[in-house]
């Protein structure tokens, strides 16, 4: 088996987490703002953007462990 650098693997994988923050903020900043919002700007600029990141950051982290179980037997 390789012997690969444990600081190399770990330099990997927070490249990997880095990368998919930034993918996660630019799906926040892209998503479409619900008519019943427009009239709520202040909202619109401050939090919508954050909120659909967290929101996305949660369905996408909580998306594998339903994976697991439901392919269980």
């Amino acid at each position: 088996m390789f012997d690969v650098n444990k600081k190399l693997w770990s330099f990997n994988f927070g490249c990997l987490l880095a990368g998919s923050l930034v993918w996660l903020v630019q799906i926040g900043h892209l998503a479409p703002v619900p008519s019943i919002l427009h009239p709520h700007t202040d909202f619109i600029l401050d939090y919508y953007p954050g909120s659909v990141t967290a929101i996305t950051a949660s369905l996408v982290s909580l998306y594998p462990s339903n994976l697991k179980v439901q392919f269980q037997s």
